[in-house]
């Protein structure tokens, strides 16, 4: 180094020395042995490649760089670090570059206070109020575990300053959040138990004396207790007790009114009794409490039974005029209440109170019967009735229509005879008197089952047949004549007897009193006749006659008799009536002869010669035939209704009828051809 330094001094010198001088010897050598880009006189190696101006410093004791110092690299070198404290560890600010380790220095940059000796990583860590981290490993105090020199803490979990007397401590500069300096907490999960606490009453030792209520003297708010003589759970102020639990034979109050008697203490039911039982200073019904009295309802009509609308308070005791019962529906009428029996009334009036009147009420009685009238004549018929309070639609009140739903048919087997007079029938057999076609008067018998006749007499004396009438034993016929050829010249006319086999004809009642017989008719016990006829004199009239013969007897002659014809007697006898016709028009009228009296039951009709009336067997209605118009009319034997029957317009001349066995038997005169036609009912 010395020499290379000599070297660049002299250099130097010359260099001062201005330009060389031409001497005539050769130019410095430009060669670069070690091909470095640096030529040997400006290498100061030019054998080694490393070595040349441009070379970097490097610690190696050579001169890399050829500036004639060695190993001045700052780069290249070891970084040494300050130790100012020379503690060993160095400050890891203040550091040197260099090849070999500077006075005052060290390798290491570990120290975190190179002011002050007892601050290193070999420093023991404590507990400091500065919180100075003495081992530099970053941490300070509680924050570095190799702290010494802290206190014991203990878990404070209920945050009332007191450590759990149950659990570890733990170590540490300064007191941890959630601990606490004495392990003095008898319960760490409640805030209100710990030393220094007020005792209560609740069954905890609140101040960790290891007493706890009534067994500490330090013990607080005791609750008043009052004698409950009657152990109905309420007590009174007689006699008290401070005591944290509840001692037998006293209670938390002082409410009651009558500590003798269990049943009676604020909040017992009131009850009918006289007692106050709810301690409300009220009993019975004064105290609108009142438990187990009754509403009592108003009975105006005094029938047992209230009217629902008209209440009382509830009371203990049954008020004048007041019933329990309040099921009246109307207590202005002792007739109306759930006793009563429903019955039909004009009103529909609910007697008994259950919502329903009348035909809606099953119980009801006087149910009145009603009888169908499907021809809407206002008279009804039995066959169909309905036994209800109120009139339905199509019945009516009476049963007075006998030809209700009767049945209108032509008796075909009368086709012989060309006119028919007169009939009379039983319940089993039809008679007729008439013509045949020959002309000739006949009497035949008629079969209704078979549809035939049976010609039972013909010809004289009969001449002009004008009644029929039959036994009621069914042996024998009685035929009047207006015309007969008589035993005698007495009578233009006659009466005769036949039995129903025929042959034979015997003349009855021989007297010019019945000179010319209407019609004949027989007593219900078949013991009299009953003949309408002029006398010789032509003086109308009415006789009776021993239906064994005999003379004939007056039974009525005087006004309203005109033309006696048709009759008939009632089932009883009380009564005979008798179809009248006027001379001229044949005007007729309906007569009921009666105790001696003539009265009129129907006028103002047409009659076909002799004109024909029946009466029902059960004497309630009379019907009779008339030619304008022609038909057959129902007649109420007191004459209150009349009905023209359904004859279907087949009548010509209607004569004759009768009725039997619930047949009505029609005759009919007309001249082509006579018919029978019955009506079924």
């Amino acid at each position: 180094m010395r020499l290379l330094m000599w070297v660049m001094i002299t250099a130097t010198v010359v260099g001062c020395n201005g330009p060389p001088k031409e001497t005539g010897t050769e130019p410095p050598l430009t060669t670069d042995l070690d091909g470095d880009g640096f030529a040997a006189d400006a290498d100061c190696n030019d054998n080694d490649a490393s070595i040349n101006p441009g070379a970097e410093e490097v610690c190696d004791d050579v001169d890399n760089n050829c500036d004639e110092v060695i190993d001045d690299t700052t780069t290249n070198g070891t970084a040494w670090y300050l130790d100012a404290d020379t503690d060993g560890y160095g400050d890891p600010a203040a550091s040197e570059i260099a090849c070999d380790i500077p006075t005052g220095y060290v390798a290491n940059n570990s120290d975190c206070n190179d002011a002050d000796a007892a601050i290193s990583p070999d420093a023991q860590e404590v507990c400091d109020e500065a919180n100075i981290d003495e081992d530099c490993n970053g941490l300070s105090n509680d924050g570095d575990p190799n702290a010494t020199g802290g206190g014991y803490y203990y878990p404070d979990r209920d945050g009332d300053t007191y450590g759990d007397m149950d659990s570890a401590s733990i170590s540490a500069c300064n007191q941890p959040n959630g601990y606490a300096t004495e392990p003095v907490d008898c319960d760490d999960s409640n805030a209100a138990v710990h030393p220094g606490a007020l005792e209560i009453c609740d069954g905890v030792d609140n101040d960790c004396d290891t007493l706890g209520d009534e067994d500490d003297p330090d013990v607080t708010g005791q609750t008043t207790w009052y004698v409950d003589g009657d152990g109905d759970s309420h007590g009174t102020v007689l006699a008290t007790l401070d005591a944290c639990s509840q001692p037998a034979g006293y209670a938390g109050n002082s409410d009651d009114c009558n500590d003798g008697n269990g049943a009676i203490y604020p909040g017992a039911t009131e009850i009918c009794d006289g007692q106050d039982n709810d301690c409300n200073s009220l009993s019975d019904e004064a105290d609108p409490n009142l438990v187990g009295g009754s509403i009592w309802y108003l009975d105006s009509d005094s029938d047992g039974y209230g009217d629902a609308a008209s209440a009382s308070p509830l009371s203990c005791n049954q008020p004048a005029s007041y019933v329990a019962d309040n099921t009246d529906c109307n207590d202005s009428n002792r007739a109306i209440n759930p006793g009563a029996q429903e019955v039909c009334d004009s009103n529909d009036a609910d007697e008994d109170c259950d919502g329903v009147a009348d035909d809606n009420d099953l119980s009801v009685s006087g149910l009145l019967t009603w009888y169908i009238d499907n021809d809407g004549d206002s008279y009804g018929d039995n066959s169909t009735t309905l036994q209800v309070c109120d009139q339905p639609t199509g019945y009516v009140e009476n049963d007075l229509d006998p030809l209700e739903d009767a049945s209108f048919s032509t008796l075909s087997a009368t086709a012989d005879l060309s006119e028919v007079v007169d009939v009379a029938s039983n319940a089993t057999t039809l008679y007729a008197v008439g013509f045949n076609h020959l002309g000739e008067p006949v009497v035949v018998g008629v079969d209704t089952s078979l549809g035939t006749i049976t010609e039972l007499y013909a010809g004289e004396p009969l001449v002009q047949p004008s009644g029929l009438a039959l036994s009621p034993d069914g042996q024998t016929l009685y035929i009047s004549d207006v015309a007969a050829t008589t035993v005698s010249d007495v009578m233009s006319g006659g009466v005769f007897e036949m039995p129903v086999s025929g042959a034979v004809l015997t003349e009855l009642g021989v007297s010019d009193a019945i000179d010319l017989p209407g019609d004949v008719a027989i007593s219900s016990d078949g013991s009299t006749l009953y003949v309408s006829a002029l006398n010789s004199a032509g003086t109308p009239g009415i006789y009776t006659l021993s239906a064994n013969g005999g003379t004939p007897a007056l039974f009525y002659s005087g006004s309203r008799l005109a033309e006696p014809l048709a009759l008939t007697v009632s089932p009883d006898g009380a009564s005979v009536y008798v179809v009248d016709g006027s001379s001229a028009a044949k005007r007729g009228a309906l007569l009921e002869i009666s105790g001696g009296q003539a009265s009129v039951l129907a006028q103002g009709f047409h009659i076909a010669f002799p004109g024909g009336v029946t009466v029902s067997e059960d004497g309630a209605w009379l019907f009779y035939t008339t030619y304008g118009p022609e038909g057959v009319y129902a007649l109420s034997a007191d004459g209150s209704m009349t009905e023209l029957l359904d004859t279907q317009g087949l009548l010509v001349i209607p004569t004759g009828i009768s009725v039997a066995g619930g047949n009505l038997w029609i005759s009919d005169a007309s001249d082509e051809n006579g018919d029978i036609f019955s009506i079924s009912y």
